[in-house]
């Protein structure tokens, strides 16, 4: 039985290699009562400036709409993927990642090995005041589709209602049952 929350990129193409999308995300319930649909969409409006944010994907604009069985997100300009990105990996202090010789300590090779680096990639660089062994991690970027499946549940999640209901074994609490989501 799948739930009715699950959001899956499923085998969607890409953009056709387009840099940017409009995206539409639709959530469609059971008649939501007035004071809960009001309150839905304000939550959402307050919501979807971080879903962007945190994804790291830029958007042009954005318009939440809502009628008592549907929620409604619509944006223009969604970047197809996130940006790749450089991350600094914070270590060990470099006293006790290296030896007085420079060398890499069992500490150093832990943390190196924990991080899935070439222990000769960590460097030394002064960090909060100390200094400390750390690894620049080159990410890559992520496709849109596989950032926002992960996290329009998450978001919907974030919806709170004073009265809310779970009507199967998702453990999804929503004001009314959540009959499909369209994104």
């Amino acid at each position: 039985e799948t739930s009715p929350m699950t959001v899956s990129a499923g085998s969607v193409p890409v953009y056709s290699g387009a840099s940017q999308a409009d995206f539409l995300f639709e959530i469609g319930t059971e008649e939501l009562p007035v004071e809960d649909l009001e309150s839905a969409i304000n939550q959402i409006k307050d919501l979807t400036p971080s879903l962007f944010k945190d994804a790291r994907l830029g958007v042009k604009k954005y318009q939440v709409f809502g009628t008592p069985r549907r929620l409604v997100i619509f944006a223009e300009g969604v970047d197809a993927r996130q940006s790749d990105r450089e991350v600094m990996v914070k270590g060990p202090p470099a006293n006790r990642a290296f030896d007085a010789s420079g060398r890499l300590t069992l500490a150093g090779e832990g943390f190196a090995r924990g991080k899935g680096l070439d222990p000769t990639a960590l460097q030394v660089r002064e960090v909060d005041g100390g200094s400390y062994a750390v690894a620049v991690v080159q990410e890559q970027g992520r496709s849109a589709i596989e950032i926002l499946a992960a996290e329009l549940p998450k978001m919907i999640a974030r919806i709170k209602f004073d009265k809310a209901m779970r009507w199967n074994n998702s453990k999804v609490a929503f004001s009314r049952p959540i009959r499909w989501l369209l994104a």
